[in-house]
């Protein structure tokens, strides 16, 4: 679900569309319904950073307060919460939202800290046997300025892992979430080394 609400968020930067626009908090409240708050905050994050590299608030606040959007983000995951709190009232607020996501950010659980630098090791680790293809796309980390999808899953990857080293929990899973970016990154760098062009005379598909 978050893959799909970032890709579709590139889309709407792209192209802006209404119903581009209703997809994004269509997977964000699957994301939300499924994992929890992380399916929004991510997103959000991300999304505030790339616009605003390009100084586009307006477009972005646009895009933020689309009511349509926040209806379909509610009616897909509001039901589940409401009667989740109707059956076990504030212990869920303080055992979902207050230790499984706040609290596992603030503090260490069950054991699982780490250091500000625990994922630097574990990005060369997690990519085997691809990791000659991560430090490419880390070498040529400057063309960002040039092609916008670049900055975009840059800024994707960025946000996960400054966001998870600060973390107080740590688990290399944690990683996962910007795990996409950094494939799409390594593919067309791959392919960019190879001599293909096409990446550069067309938009990109997914």
């Amino acid at each position: 679900w978050l893959t799909l609400t970032l890709l579709d968020i590139y889309r709407y930067w792209e192209h802006p569309d209404k119903r581009v626009l209703d997809r994004v908090f269509l997977w964000m409240g699957l994301g939300f319904l499924t994992k929890g708050p992380v399916a929004i905050v991510l997103p959000v994050g991300i999304s505030v950073l790339f616009y605003a590299s390009f100084r586009q608030w307006r477009d972005f606040l646009r895009g933020a307060f689309h009511w349509r959007g926040w209806l379909i983000l509610i009616a897909v995951a509001g039901p589940w919460y409401f009667l989740e709190y109707q059956a076990q009232g504030q212990a869920f607020i303080d055992g979902f939202f207050l230790k499984h996501n706040v609290g596992r950010f603030t503090q260490t659980m069950e054991n699982h800290g780490g250091s500000i630098f625990y994922y630097l090791p574990m990005l060369l680790w997690m990519y085997l046997p691809f990791t000659g293809m991560l430090v490419m796309a880390f070498r040529n980390i400057g063309e960002v300025r040039d092609r916008p999808l670049d900055r975009f899953l840059w800024i994707w990857f960025g946000v996960v892992f400054v966001i998870f080293s600060f973390s107080s929990t740590q688990l290399p899973h944690y990683l996962l979430y910007g795990s996409v970016p950094l494939f799409l990154l390594m593919a067309t760098q791959l392919l960019r080394r190879s001599g293909a062009k096409a990446l550069d005379q067309h938009r990109f598909r997914y």
